[in-house]
């Protein structure tokens, strides 16, 4: 990892401060080092960056959580948030999700990153059945 472990530190910390918001801390770590883990994404600068715009859409969908859309089969029930990082690797298109649902008022994020590399992040969350716990 090339990535500051200071700076994944302060984005645990950042995001767990979010009001609303829910993660299994567990997941939340494995998710942000697997972002260290994507190219386009390997200096602290651009990681920085892709933090700040993943804060930014936590915080949206915690206030506006029908800006996600909805999923259907194996994620039925769920919401994915699509939107674009500052180091995009098949730019126009948004890069980076974020898959979620809403329990009393609360947001439950399952699982977010880079929506193909390290690996299909739908895949992933499918593989670890992640959603089956929320």
């Amino acid at each position: 990892m090339n990535i500051n472990t200071a700076l994944v530190k302060e984005a645990i910390s950042q995001i767990s401060a979010i009001p609303n918001l829910y993660m299994d801390p567990h997941y939340l770590v494995l998710d942000l080092l697997a972002l260290t883990s994507v190219e386009s994404f390997d200096s602290d600068e651009k990681f920085s960056s892709v933090i700040r715009t993943l804060i930014h859409s936590f915080e949206l969908i915690s206030k506006y959580p029908e800006s996600g859309e909805s999923l259907k089969n194996d994620f039925y029930g769920y919401s994915s948030y699509h939107f674009l990082s500052d180091y995009p690797s098949n730019h126009p298109h948004d890069d980076m999700r974020i898959i979620y649902t809403t329990q009393d008022d609360q947001l439950w994020i399952i699982g977010f990153g880079h929506r193909y590399l390290p690996s299909d992040i739908y895949d992933k969350l499918r593989s670890l059945k992640r959603h089956s716990s929320y």
